[in-house]
């Protein structure tokens, strides 16, 4: 049998190679992932942003150069919508002070004082009334000298976006912002974004993806974190276990994500993954799950992820 079909169309921007000399890393990623976000056939656009010398919530783009991207007493900002995904949703996200890190801040009711929040400035971000912030992220750790390969991927309803991050042939990072299949009938926002990276060492494991908090939800102004559970056998997740190809069918074993959480208020079931499973824990990041070569599926530490059916990914 071939593996499943996807249950999304995908536009692709792969095998980017950005970065390379610390400390700059991070602004050159983050710009790439801004500008290519601005490009997609759903695209986003840009609801305003600071250069540290400068800010408006007037739609213009002043992350045009890396050195726009400035970290310090002041630091840098850019606040992106996706209106396919909710009219006044809106991403900020902050260039912080403390080297090679960011934050991730998400709102579906809009950034700024337009929107009952404020603007922000060269020394502030703009806040919105109701809004949550992922945590600052320390990136790309002490690397010097080492490409990070940036591959973009987009459903064509503009529903689901993620961002996949390379080095070392590890995935070591992965943004997403997605919309979720099956939701609970009472979830009025539908969606699950996350912001993983794991410096040194692979993202998209088991540990990190499914035994740990990997996402946040929203719902009637409540946020809450995720995780992912997957099927387990016996004292472990089957991809674990059944780490080889099934005797008879001769297959990996693709098994499907739902989205949980542990939180007070918000326990319980909320929704299924589209396009995204968890797989075996033996495989090399790239191996493809089809004898015909379709390059359909491509697997990423234990998970498994849509491909754009011609390229190989590139890691490293």
């Amino acid at each position: 049998m071939a593996p499943p079909a996807h249950d999304k169309t995908w536009a692709f921007v792969i095998n980017a190679a950005k970065g390379y000399t610390d400390p700059f890393q991070l602004r050159n990623v983050l710009r790439y992932i801004k500008d290519t976000l601005k490009a997609l056939p759903v695209p986003w656009t840009v609801s305003g942003s600071c250069d540290m010398s400068t800010s408006n919530m007037s739609g213009v783009d002043l992350w045009d150069t890396d050195a726009k991207l400035v970290q310090g007493t002041n630091s840098s900002w850019i606040v992106l919508r996706q209106p396919a995904i909710s009219e006044k949703f809106e991403v900020l996200i902050h260039y912080t002070a403390t080297t090679l890190s960011s934050n991730f801040y998400y709102t579906f009711t809009g950034f700024g004082a337009a929107n009952g929040g404020t603007d922000g400035s060269v020394s502030a971000i703009p806040t919105a009334t109701n809004y949550f912030s992922y945590g600052q992220k320390s990136w790309m750790d002490s690397v010097t000298n080492q490409w990070i390969k940036v591959h973009v991927m987009q459903s064509s309803d503009g529903k689901c976006n993620r961002v996949v991050l390379c080095r070392n042939s590890l995935v070591v990072g992965y943004i997403y912002f997605d919309h979720v299949k099956n939701p609970n009938p009472a979830w009025t926002t539908p969606y699950v974004f996350g912001v993983n990276y794991t410096m040194g060492g692979a993202t998209l494991t088991y540990y990190n993806f499914c035994s740990a908090n990997s996402g946040i939800i929203h719902n009637n102004g409540v946020w809450a974190n995720t995780r992912c559970a997957t099927t387990t056998y016996a004292a472990g997740y089957l991809g674990e276990l059944q780490n080889i190809p099934n005797d008879i069918t001769g297959e990996y074993a693709f098994t499907p994500i739902t989205y949980v959480s542990f939180d007070g208020g918000s326990r319980g079931k909320w929704g299924e993954a589209y396009d995204l499973y968890m797989g075996p824990n033996t495989l090399n990041v790239g191996d493809q799950f089809d004898e015909t070569g379709s390059k359909k599926w491509c697997y990423c530490n234990n998970a498994i992820i849509p491909w754009d059916g011609t390229n190989i990914i590139q890691v490293s």
